[in-house]
C-alpha cells in the first residue's frame, strides 16, 4: 500500500496529550510516554471534534492524556491509509483523588463509563471495534472512518455496531438482547426498542441510543445535550 503523502505529526489531540504504553516503552495501562504519531489531516480534523465535543459533554471534563497504541502503520488497511487510531485508556487522574481513568482491558468491571465513552466516539467515527467484537481489541479502541462501515450509523451486518448495541442493552440500560453473539436478531431488537422508538437503521435513533448510552454510562447529572 503506497504511503500517504500528507502524513502530519501530532502530540496533542486537541490540547490533551497523546502518549504511548506499551513494552518496551512503558506497561500497558500506565500513562505511558509521550509520542508524535502520524495520521492524515482530514482524520486529525475529526478526532478534534470528537475531543472537543467529549470534553464538553464528559462529567470529567477534558481528559489530561490519551493513550494510544498508534494511529499511521505501513499495512493494509484503514491504518495504512492514516485514517485510524487504537486508543488504550483515557486519563483524568493526574494526582491522588482525582478520577480513575478508562483503560479498555477494565471494559467488564468499567462497563458504563466504557460503553458510554464508546457510544460517544460512534458519534464521530462509524467504525469503533471493541473488547466485545474480539480477542484482539479487549485491550484497545480501533477506530477510522473508512469505507461503508466507517460512516455514522447502524448497520446490521456489522458485527461491532451489534455487538455494542447488544453490551450497551446488557450493561447500561438493564434490557435483554440475548447474548452477546455479534448477531442482529429479534432478540438484539427488543432490547434495543426498549431503549428508543422507532428503526435503530435510522441515523436520528442510532445517534438518540448513543446518546442515552453516554448518559447512562457516565451517570450524568444532567444532560449536556439540552
Amino acid at each position: 500500500m503506497p504511503k500517504p503523502k500528507d502524513l502530519e505529526r501530532h502530540s496533542h489531540i486537541s490540547g490533551v496529550p497523546i502518549h504511548y504504553a506499551r513494552a518496551p516503552v512503558a506497561s500497558y495501562g500506565s500513562m505511558g510516554e509521550p509520542r508524535r504519531p502520524r495520521c492524515i489531516p482530514s482524520f486529525y480534523k475529526k478526532l478534534q471534534e470528537w475531543m472537543d465535543d467529549f470534553a464538553l459533554r464528559c462529567p470529567l471534563g477534558r481528559p489530561k492524556v490519551l493513550v494510544t497504541a498508534g494511529m499511521y502503520v505501513d499495512k493494509r488497511g484503514a491504518h495504512g491509509l492514516g485514517r485510524a487510531i487504537d486508543i488504550d485508556s483515557l486519563w483524568w487522574k493526574m494526582f491522588e483523588g482525582e478520577p480513575p481513568p478508562v483503560i479498555t482491558c477494565n471494559a467488564k468491571q468499567d462497563a458504563g463509563r466504557y460503553l458510554g465513552t464508546e457510544a460517544h466516539i460512534r458519534m464521530f467515527f462509524g467504525t469503533c471495534i471493541n473488547y466485545w467484537t474480539n480477542r484482539a481489541h479487549r485491550d484497545h479502541w480501533h477506530i477510522d472512518d473508512v469505507g461503508r462501515y466507517g460512516e455514522v450509523g447502524f448497520m446490521p451486518d456489522s458485527s461491532s455496531e451489534v455487538v455494542f448495541a447488544q453490551a450497551a442493552c446488557l450493561f447500561v440500560h438493564g434490557t435483554n438482547p440475548g447474548p452477546l453473539d455479534r448477531k442482529w436478531g429479534p432478540k438484539t431488537r427488543a432490547g434495543i426498542g426498549e431503549v428508543v422508538s422507532g428503526d435503530i437503521r435510522d441515523k436520528e435513533t442510532w445517534l438518540e441510543f448513543l446518546r442515552l448510552t453516554f448518559l447512562r454510562g457516565w451517570h450524568c447529572a444532567e444532560n449536556p445535550w439540552a
